[in-house]
């Protein structure tokens, strides 16, 4: 599966000239009991935890388990407590699809604008091999053998 880079508008500075930077995204449908939401996800090679925001889960219908809830470092070593929740992630392009149950961190903020939704290891490229390509602006994904096969 191939996903285009998603283009994004900034404040040009020494290191982005242009103004322009291409972000790895991908279009995820996130399934919980109640219904499914489709949303632009960036995939993170430096995310140790596949997160979303609570805001996601109370929308879906997923029962947060606050019991297990745990601290994880976000950029700059701030701390942030990531709530657990089991979802279905699926992922389409060209007519493939990879569909799988996952545990993913839900994120509580404040502001609806400081909602993240990234794609990390735990839960997301831990079942792909994954090639970033900045020349052509994609991203391949392939299922690797942990994907969990009986979910396909």
């Amino acid at each position: 599966m191939r996903f285009r880079y998603a283009a994004y508008e900034v404040d040009p500075s020494p290191t982005v000239p242009s103004g322009v930077l291409y972000r790895p995204e991908v279009t995820i449908d996130v399934i919980g009991p109640r219904r499914i939401e489709t949303i632009q996800a960036l995939v993170d090679t430096g995310s140790d935890e596949t997160v979303f925001p609570a805001s996601l889960a109370r929308a879906i219908g997923v029962q947060l388990d606050h019991s297990s809830a745990g601290q994880a470092s976000a950029v700059g070593g701030h701390a942030v407590q990531l709530v657990p929740g089991s979802v279905v992630l699926q992922i389409a392009e060209g007519g493939r699809m990879y569909r799988w149950q996952s545990t993913v961190g839900f994120l509580e903020v404040e502001q609806p604008e400081d909602e993240v939704a990234l794609l990390g290891y735990a839960g997301f490229l831990e079942f792909f091999r994954a090639t970033f390509d900045s020349e052509s602006h994609e991203l391949e994904l392939t299922a690797n053998a942990r994907f969990p096969r009986a979910n396909d």
